[in-house]
C-alpha cells in the first residue's frame, strides 16, 4: 500500500509543478512532496489503528511492523528514476538551461510499481541493506531498460524523450 501511496504522491507533485519554476526548484519541490509522502504513510501508521482493530500504546511495536527495508528500497527507487531524467537533462549539450518537462518526468513514477516488483522478485532473501538500496537506485535509474526490451536497430528513448 505505502508504494502505491508514494506513487501517487509523486504523480501529484509532478502535475502541481509549475513551469516558471527553474528547473532545479521544480525537483526539489517533487522530492520533498515525495519525502511529505512517506512521513503521512508513517504517520498513518502510528495513527491508525493495527490489526483487528487494537490500537497499541507505544510506537514500538508498530515500527517494528513495517516494512522499513522494502520502503526504503521503493524509495531509493523512486530517487534513481528521478536521476535518471536530470542525467538525461543535464548530457543534452545543445541547450544552454535545462528544460523541466513534467511528463517526461510523470513516465517512470507511472511504472514504478511495475518496476518494484521487478526488483523484489530479484533479491534474496539475506543481503546487506546497503546492498539492496543502492540495487534499488541502479534499478530505478535504468527503468527504462528493465520495462522496454528493444529490439534490433531500435533503440528506445532517453527518459528525456529523446533517441
Amino acid at each position: 500500500m505505502a508504494y502505491i501511496v508514494l506513487t501517487l504522491t509523486g504523480l501529484i507533485a509532478v502535475l502541481l509543478v509549475k513551469k516558471e519554476w527553474t528547473g532545479v526548484k521544480q525537483v526539489l519541490f517533487v522530492l520533498v512532496f515525495l519525502l511529505a509522502g512517506l512521513v503521512g504513510i508513517l504517520a498513518v501508521e502510528f495513527l491508525g489503528p493495527g490489526d483487528h482493530q487494537v490500537i497499541s500504546k507505544g510506537v514500538g511495536e508498530t515500527l517494528a511492523h513495517l516494512p522499513w527495508q522494502d520502503i526504503g528500497m521503493f524509495f531509493a527507487m523512486l530517487v534513481g528514476m528521478a536521476s535518471k531524467y536530470l542525467f538525461d537533462i543535464i548530457g543534452e549539450k545543445k541547450r544552454r538551461r535545462i528544460a523541466f518537462n513534467k511528463w517526461q518526468f510523470l513516465k517512470p513514477f507511472l511504472v514504478s510499481p511495475i518496476i518494484f516488483g521487478t526488483i523484489l522478485t530479484q533479491v534474496p532473501e539475506k543481503m546487506p541493506v546497503f546492498t539492496l538500496l543502492i540495487l534499488s537506485y541502479q534499478n530505478g535509474f535504468f527503468w527504462h531498460t528493465l520495462l522496454y526490451k528493444a529490439g534490433p536497430g531500435k533503440e528506445p528513448e532517453d527518459s528525456a524523450g529523446k533517441k
